[in-house]
């Protein structure tokens, strides 16, 4: 499921794990890992789950692992002076714990995968619709409609959201006949023509 960044949530993980669904969020909050920021990925563990090191080398000074969830403590002194402090998900103004949780985990592994080219590629099938529902919205009268009754109202938006996309179309096509226009000069000058039509079409719908 390919989603806006503002879409996913804990609640909206547990739901997506349980029917075995895979979010993609179109945008991650926060700071991307090419300005320093670390996340739990970025922690050495063994094979129990526990931490080994931090990504300066300190070890924890006692960590507790219970149903998944990691909870270590590091030395607060030694971290308050790190170069990587301020960028260190573990320190806090008054100590240095970090909490590892199957939500962090989540969150930082959707940070993680979001720089790759795959999950790139899987966020560009996702249309802007926002510029769409922009457009649908009626140019006068503080976006109202002339007229009043919830068919009419619905029925004038499925003709714009139609006038629209045919707009966009059209725009398109001209584009692409525009760029073999010595191939084929006759089409082009009859899409010309469709196109217009279809501008014309869309002013009415204003």
């Amino acid at each position: 499921m390919i989603t806006d960044g503002g879409y996913p949530s804990e609640g909206v993980r547990e739901t997506a794990n349980k029917f075995d669904v895979n979010i993609v969020s179109t945008n991650v909050r926060g700071k991307s890992p090419e300005e320093g920021n670390l996340n739990s990925n970025d922690f050495e563990y063994d094979e129990s789950g526990l931490i080994e090191s931090c990504p300066m080398g300190e070890r924890p000074t006692s960590q507790k692992l219970k149903d998944g969830d990691l909870v270590a403590n590091f030395d607060f002194k030694i971290c308050a002076n790190c170069p990587l402090g301020k960028d260190c998900i573990a320190l806090s103004k008054n100590q240095s714990r970090l909490v590892v949780d199957e939500n962090r985990r989540w969150l930082d592994n959707r940070e993680d995968n979001y720089y790759t080219p795959e999950y790139q590629e899987l966020c560009n099938l996702r249309p802007a619709v926002e510029g769409l529902m922009e457009k649908l919205k009626p140019m006068w009268k503080n976006g109202r409609t002339r007229f009043r009754g919830l068919k009419k109202v619905r029925n004038r938006m499925v003709l714009r959201g139609i006038g629209l996309n045919f707009r966009r179309y059209s725009s398109w096509k001209l584009i692409q006949l525009y760029k073999n226009l010595s191939k084929s000069f006759s089409k082009f000058i009859f899409e010309i023509s469709c196109h217009f039509r279809v501008e014309n079409y869309f002013a009415f719908l204003r």
